[in-house]
């Protein structure tokens, strides 16, 4: 942590000499004119959103990681690179409108994220003073982090207050920031809080309207004119006094050295807030942690309590009955329960988890107060066909997933072109992949066999065939292949020294020439297979599929989608839901909280993503 006395040696901005002082009314007229925001065009949206992330992703403080706002921070600085994929990231200068209309029309179009609700948001947080938004008696060091008053008289003509960079954000649940008094000056008049971005800069935080402050010098609490109250502790040289806002029930606090000093203002209303400090005597010097550091008190765990407070609430809602007669405890409790247990049946029934779903309805159905009416059941032999299928698909065999899936399934592949497309492609890295294998392992068995051969010159000459062998091997398996787009895949290449490994590169050729020969046309039209093409054709450029450009084709994870995805189109085909019913209500549970964030409501922000919760993210 740093000391107070590290801070008194930084350079400054401004001048040590006195600077000449606007008169109070005009400086407060100033700033309130400054403050108003005209309605912005969608360019000029456009071109706000490049310039806040031409730097990279906004920082935030510790206790905000895994939250709702670090999410929408994450995905709008992935919506950013997706919008202007360039190396630099650097934004459009000098972008005409039409481009900008275009850029526009792009980020719309985006289906992984809400794109546009979440562009047009500002989530930036204070980082440090704004030199533009400060009185003409404080000095902010370069860091923008130190405050020094250089007023020398003790008036209230002398007062000089500085807002934040930018403001407290909702979507943060709860936000927070210190001041570390470096020195209370002649009487340690200091005030610490939050105000509009219209509040003057020639009054002390909570002196006028829509200011809040609490002061040092009587620890008095103040939220307009004529409204001082007593509410903590004084506090001087050498103290650490935090201010946040609740957004979960528009309250603000302070603490004093790491103790929470209870709730200062309530019934808050949604504003953009600032941090704002004033001064009024002289010597006085703080320094402001936004979270570049460690806070002195437990925000981490104050934000544990909130959300907890938040999550049951929750749980105290009462379901509605289904009837508008009162339903007795006992039955709705039952009622409640056997949904629960329904949805979890569901959802095993649904991913072909036979065993478990048995186990768990033979121990629903042994229950003495369930009613069997109720219980879900399932086609045991389509359950086993679906697991068969997918099974196949994740032990590499998708050929015969597909032949199945049209035998049992007729036409299941109609409306899921794509699907059988990806399916195909997938399978073509498989066949690459067995190649690769089959390689390494003869290269291996041909260096066991030498390994033990005495050296000197028959061990140089047994070296010398055994890497041309292996390169010859590898060259083979790179299949010196070029594959273009507009026609066919072609080797000039295919002579090894084993058969057995033709036989493997060989069917990886065939079945590519096919697949190409099959989408060829198709990939002239629409850019998904013509990437996709490319995309899986890739993986013969490198005789090495280890290699880090390469192997993101073989992740695991594309294959477990693959999986997933047929066992949907299978169960569309069917007339039923893509998804379970659990599934669907995370899902929608997953929008309600992020458009509810979004939006700046507080108990919502407090809510962990609900990947959190669940282990995962769907």
């Amino acid at each position: 942590m740093t000391t107070p006395s590290s801070h008194f040696d930084l350079n400054l901005r401004s001048s040590e000499a006195s600077t000449p002082r606007i008169a109070p009314s005009l400086a407060g007229i100033r700033h309130r004119l400054a403050r108003f925001d005209k309605p912005r065009t969608a360019a000029e949206d456009i071109d706000a959103f490049c310039d806040r992330y031409k730097h990279g992703m906004p920082t935030y403080p510790s206790y905000l990681e895994g939250s709702m706002y670090a999410l929408l921070v994450q995905e709008q600085y992935a919506s950013y690179r997706k919008i202007l994929p360039r190396v630099n990231l650097a934004p459009l200068a000098g972008t005409k409108d039409s481009q900008r209309i275009s850029l526009l029309n792009r980020s719309k179009a985006m289906t992984d994220i809400t794109a546009m609700n979440l562009i047009m948001q500002d989530l930036r947080l204070p980082t440090a003073w704004s030199t533009n938004d400060k009185g003409s008696l404080v000095d902010i060091s370069e860091e923008g982090l130190l405050l020094a008053y250089k007023g020398i008289l003790e008036e209230d003509l002398d007062i000089s207050a500085v807002r934040a960079n930018f403001p407290m954000r909702a979507q943060c649940g709860v936000y927070y920031y210190e001041v570390e008094v470096v020195s209370k000056g002649t009487d340690g008049h200091i005030g610490i809080g939050f105000c509009l971005a219209s509040s003057s800069l020639d009054r002390l935080p909570g002196w006028e309207d829509f200011s809040w402050g609490y002061h040092g010098d009587d620890g008095h609490l103040f939220s307009g004119p004529g409204t001082s109250k007593p509410y903590g502790p004084r506090f001087g040289t050498g103290d650490i006094i935090g201010c946040g806002i609740d957004y979960r029930n528009m309250t603000a606090f302070y603490t004093k050295n790491g103790v929470h000093l209870g709730h200062a203002f309530s019934n808050l209303m949604q504003h953009s807030y600032y941090p704002f400090i004033g001064f009024k005597t002289p010597g006085e010097k703080v320094y402001t942690n936004f979270g570049q550091k460690p806070f002195k008190f437990d925000i981490a765990s104050y934000m544990k309590a909130s959300e907890a407070a938040v999550l049951q609430t929750i749980s105290n809602v009462d379901f509605p009955s289904p009837s508008t007669s009162k339903e007795p405890k006992v039955a709705k409790t039952r009622r409640h329960n056997t949904l629960m247990q329904n949805l979890v049946l569901e959802y095993l029934a649904h991913h072909g988890y036979r065993k478990s779903f048995e186990a768990l309805k033979t121990s629903i159905t042994s229950s003495a107060d369930h009613d069997h009416q109720d219980t879900i059941d399932i086609n045991a032999n389509e359950m086993d066909l679906r697991i068969e299928i997918m099974r196949e698909v994740l032990h590499g065999d998708i050929e015969r997933a597909i032949s199945l899936s049209k035998e049992h399934y007729p036409e299941v592949f109609n409306r899921h072109t794509r699907l059988l497309f990806r399916l195909k492609c997938r399978h073509f890295i498989r066949l690459v992949q067995k190649a690769h294998q089959k390689l390494a392992h003869t290269v291996t068995e041909l260096e066991n066999q030498y390994s033990d051969l005495a050296v000197g010159d028959k061990r140089k000459s047994i070296d010398a065939h055994d890497d041309t062998g292996a390169k010859k091997r590898r060259r083979s398996l790179s299949l010196g292949m070029e594959i273009d787009i507009r026609g066919a895949a072609t080797s000039d290449d295919m002579d090894t020294d084993d058969p057995d490994n033709n036989s493997y590169l060989r069917d990886a050729m065939s079945y590519g020439q096919k697949l190409h020969s099959s989408y060829f046309h198709l990939a002239k039209f629409y850019p998904e297979f013509r990437d996709g093409l490319t995309a899986t054709f890739s993986i013969l450029a490198y005789a090495d599929t280890s290699h880090q450009d390469v192997a993101g084709l073989l992740d695991p994870i594309h294959v477990e989608k693959l999986a997933d995805e047929l066992n949907s189109a299978i169960h569309e085909w069917q007339h039923k839901r893509a998804t379970s019913s659990l599934e669907h209500l995370y899902r929608q549970m997953d929008v309600i909280v992020t458009e509810l964030t979004m939006g700046g409501i507080g108990s919502a922000a407090l809510l962990r993503p609900p990947c959190n919760y669940f282990g995962g993210s769907q």
